[in-house]
């Protein structure tokens, strides 16, 4: 039987264990609680870049190539992940070799060398060609331009790679003065999960990680201020289709409030929901529509999602602002939301299905101080059609939505469409 435990080491460093017996290898995960909203401004993406140099070699493995040749001598699979908030490494390795993977964790995070700057920065301005068009510079990735339009003034808005100029001007020193600001051991949780015992590697973890700095970073971060709405196109000429997304900001929810999550659920869960029926089983104007919710630590976004043909997007815009509508006004029916709890309490059951899931769930929930999985699946349990109806009715508004498209230019249809999104979702 799986086991959660915790400890705390003396420097402040959070360990979150999550014992598999059962499982041959185990999962770890350093959760580093900054991100690209903890990015200065005139050099956002540093974050991420610091993350690209963690690589490049330590003390031991001095170069990029040695550091390499020793994970794949324990056949260990080592990645990293930056976020708005927070920031991963990730290692996968057999049980058998625990204890080696700890120490090249250790030496990652306690002593990097920064070799090869110059060759890492080239890198992720390669990478940001998957955010920015390379003929003007433009962002062409919807995700992106809408949080841009989301939170304009306010590094939330900014793409997490950053932008190519504030990439260009991260010197070593800025660098090594992130790492000194936010890789403190306060800010810090070590996640592990599969076959372990947390007793056998405690005295390990203390001796390899006890010596990262102590104290807390201080978060300078201030909550962005709601835009008015608005539609925003990518233009892509030679498209037939549209990619559509229509985003709705919120601000940060209560710990105990399952009013978004469970918005998200009722109108798109697993091939069903609301607005999978509206366009595809209904009208059959798209394959596919689902949503997404991004619950940050203030603030958040609600994002419903679809591809359609170009001449049939005001047919979606009008369908789902009229689907939304309908919730706002009325709520979910008491099926609906016995589904979206049901489908909730699924995903939270299956965190611990993967040593790979269950280091990550278990790591940010530490990470945020969140409620533990039982208490979620309580809180869930508990939630009713009124928290919905709150939460629908303070997002779900033309006044501060707004649609970002990318495909053709089509005047009239873009018209049409943002006078039937603010005529269905106005106030």
């Amino acid at each position: 039987m799986p086991t959660l435990r915790r400890a705390t080491l003396p420097n402040g460093l959070r360990v979150a264990a999550f014992e598999m017996p059962e499982v041959q290898h185990v999962a770890i995960r350093l959760m580093v609680g900054a991100g690209s909203r903890d990015d200065p401004r005139d050099k956002a993406g540093i974050s991420h870049f610091v993350e690209h140099l963690l690589f490049r070699g330590n003390e031991r493995h001095p170069h990029e190539a040695a550091l390499r040749a020793h994970m794949a001598s324990m056949g260990a699979r080592m990645n990293a992940q930056t976020a708005k908030e927070w920031t991963a490494i990730e290692i996968d390795v057999s049980a058998r070799h625990l204890t080696a993977a700890l120490g090249l964790l250790a030496e990652v995070l306690l002593t990097p060398t920064f070799n090869g700057l110059e060759v890492e920065r080239r890198i992720v301005l390669e990478e940001m060609s998957h955010v920015y068009d390379e003929n003007d510079g433009s962002i062409w990735t919807t995700e992106e331009l809408g949080d841009t339009k989301l939170w304009p003034y306010n590094t939330l808005g900014v793409p997490v790679i950053g932008e190519p100029r504030t990439v260009l001007g991260i010197t070593l020193a800025d660098a090594k003065d992130y790492l000194a600001r936010h890789y403190l051991a306060g800010g810090i949780v070590l996640s592990l999960a599969g076959g372990f015992s947390l007793d056998a590697i405690m005295k390990d973890v203390e001796a390899l990680f006890g010596g990262l700095s102590p104290g807390v970073p201080l978060k300078t971060r201030t909550a962005p201020a709601m835009t008015n709405g608005a539609l925003h196109l990518i233009e892509n000429a030679w498209a037939t289709r549209s990619s559509v997304r229509m985003i709705f900001p919120f601000h940060a929810l209560a710990r105990e409030n399952m009013g978004g999550v469970l918005t998200m659920l009722v109108l798109a869960t697993s091939g069903a929901g609301r607005i999978h029926d509206v366009l595809r089983s209904r009208s059959g104007i798209a394959y596919t529509g689902d949503a997404e919710i991004l619950q940050l630590s203030d603030v958040g976004r609600l994002t419903i999602r679809a591809d359609v043909k170009k001449e049939n997007l005001p047919q979606l815009v009008q369908s789902v602002a009229k689907t939304l509508r309908d919730l706002r006004d009325r709520g979910p029916t008491p099926e609906e939301l016995v589904a979206a709890k049901e489908s909730y309490l699924l995903l939270l059951e299956t965190i611990g299905d993967t040593a790979a899931s269950a280091a990550q769930g278990i790591g940010l929930a530490t990470l945020a101080n969140e409620p533990s999985l039982e208490e979620e699946m309580e809180l869930t349990r508990a939630a009713t059609v009124e928290a919905v109806v709150e939460y629908a009715r303070a997002t779900l508004r033309a006044k501060t939505g707004h649609i970002v498209v990318y495909g053709p230019r089509e005047e009239d249809d873009f018209k049409s469409s943002w006078r039937a999104f603010e005529s269905l979702l106005g106030d």
